[in-house]
């Protein structure tokens, strides 16, 4: 959550904006903030760890966010800390609705059940897009398989877990070598050396079109002399097969 953005460009601009959907869209750390300062208690070993977590990946969420490239994805580690702090404080807030009498306590549980359906269903839409995104699609197996029966050196950059399944070979990932090599804030013009040797060496690729475009990739596949091969098997799917020309 460090190392990348320190070579990546960091869009300052955007952390306020950013910062304040992050409290907006969660009133159940609200509700927790208010029943902390309403509250007398010291604060016990466990609370203390929890505001530790809140106070680094909080801002930390919000400015991985904030870099070229990122998505509402790297809130996690923030949500994670302030849900935290609501479960710790759960008990209170029980312990308190059923102290009023009944009319309000009713009220005050309905209110606090709306904030929870609030906070995690607010961003529904933005969480399936998330869970349900992947690199590749249903020919994810056929693609295993078909790789499993071709000789010589296969490598799948976009999705590392092919070659990893078929020849037992875990090779470098595209995405993470593009932003480790970022230029100027944004992903570079070239593959980096490191990817263009494995090119080198390999024999057969396994290309997965996904929801991140990667041009650069098909272009430096061509350059190094490899051209796509038909596949019955792999039509009409994210998957494709390249071969180095002799």
């Amino acid at each position: 959550m460090v190392a990348v953005p320190g070579s990546i460009k960091v869009n300052y601009s955007r952390f306020l904006p950013i910062g304040l959907y992050f409290i907006a869209t969660f009133p159940v750390f609200l509700i927790a903030l208010l029943t902390k300062f309403r509250s007398r208690e010291s604060i016990g070993e466990a609370e203390r760890w929890i505001w530790t977590a809140i106070v680094v990946l909080v801002p930390l969420s919000v400015w991985t966010t904030c870099k070229s490239g990122a998505g509402y994805s790297s809130l996690l580690f923030g949500y994670l800390a302030m849900t935290a702090l609501f479960v710790a404080k759960l008990d209170r807030l029980w312990q308190w609705t059923v102290s009023r009498r009944p009319s309000l306590g009713f009220l005050s549980a309905s209110l606090l059940a709306l904030a929870v359906l609030f906070s995690f269903l607010i961003q529904i839409g933005r969480d399936l897009t998330l869970l349900l995104a992947r690199c590749g699609d249903d020919k994810y197996k056929t693609a295993v398989n078909y790789a499993q029966q071709i000789p010589g050196r296969l490598i799948s950059p976009q999705d590392p877990t092919i070659a990893y399944r078929a020849a037992g070979y875990f090779g470098l990932s595209l995405f993470f070598e593009l932003d480790t090599h970022a230029v100027n804030g944004n992903w570079p013009d070239r593959l980096p050396d490191a990817l263009s040797k494995e090119l080198d060496q390999a024999k057969y690729v396994m290309e997965v079109n996904c929801y991140v475009p990667t041009p650069l990739f098909e272009r430096g596949l061509i350059e190094h002399g490899f051209v796509r091969v038909p596949v019955a098997a792999l039509s009409n799917s994210a998957y494709a097969l390249w071969a180095k020309q002799i």
